[in-house]
């Protein structure tokens, strides 16, 4: 029973993160299409080159995967207490690689079918999606820690001086989720 629970709360944070960016990157794409193909906005459309949301399913799709694939190399889902900026960084390294690999997997191949418009707005897109979808749960969380909510404790192993200051820091800063319960230290 409490492994089990505890087991599921450990998975909590990164599924709970890899669904709401999924999400989050889903409406930018539906979004970007939107913007481009029935509000029109960049140069006009011929016929010919109105392209349905199905047929940028495989753009999206690749997108998503390769951005997620991205964040997770890059440590985006194993840690509840990372800064914003660092978040921000990930974002857009993952959107820029993501956005190239759309790019030449699909417009160089078939320009007359897909819009360049279409990627940049899709780029935009899936770093402010990410980005504010991210910023509000860090937001949350570090809200949650101050009340005392959803908090790690932490035993500080080591006595010498950078344990102390270690654990100075860790108790002044109540939003980043750790609670220091103490030292463990052996003599000599």
């Amino acid at each position: 029973g409490m492994s089990m629970t505890k087991g599921l709360r450990h998975y909590a944070w990164p599924i709970a993160m890899i669904t709401g960016d999924a999400i989050a990157l889903a409406l930018a794409f539906v979004g970007a299409h939107t913007l481009r193909y029935e509000l029109r906005v960049g140069p006009d459309l011929t016929p010919f080159q109105y392209t349905p949301l199905i047929g940028y399913w495989p753009v999206g799709l690749t997108f998503g995967l390769v951005f997620l694939l991205l964040m997770s190399t890059h440590g985006a889902y194993s840690s509840r207490s990372s800064r914003i900026l660092d978040d921000v960084s990930k974002v857009l390294y993952s959107s820029i690689i993501a956005t190239s690999v759309v790019i030449i997997l699909f417009f160089l191949f078939r320009p007359a079918f897909f819009s360049r418009l279409m990627f940049g707005y899709m780029f935009v897109g899936a770093v402010v999606s990410t980005g504010v979808w991210r910023y509000v749960v860090r937001y949350l969380a570090s809200w949650r820690f101050r009340r005392g909510l959803d908090l790690q404790r932490v035993l500080v192993i080591g006595g010498g001086s950078i344990a102390k200051m270690l654990m100075q820091q860790l108790a002044a800063s109540s939003s980043t989720g750790y609670l220091p319960m103490g030292f463990l230290d052996h003599p000599g």
